[in-house]
């Protein structure tokens, strides 16, 4: 192989690119969480409440009416009120 003569020339060469090109767009979008909130707890508990009872009581002599009543504390469980619905 002998070296020759360099053959030098200029060509335009036409290439195509595709340029990159970004759109953006703001969408919103909803983001839910649990939120934890207080809420009052209700806790049964005994009603106690004063009742006016009259009492009476025959006997065999000289029976008498009892003017002042006796007041009893009646006390409940709204737990054993269900019993009797």
């Amino acid at each position: 192989m002998v070296p020759g003569k360099e053959i030098c020339y200029e060509d335009e060469v036409t290439k195509l690119q595709a340029v990159p090109h970004e759109e953006c767009d703001l969408e919103p979008h909803k983001d839910c969480k649990t939120e934890s909130t207080l809420v009052p707890r209700l806790i049964p508990k005994k009603n106690c409440i004063k009742v006016p009872k009259e009492i009476c009581v025959d006997t065999k002599k000289n029976p008498k009416h009892i003017v002042k009543p006796i007041i009893k504390n009646w006390c409940y469980d709204p737990n054993e009120l269900k019993k009797f619905d």
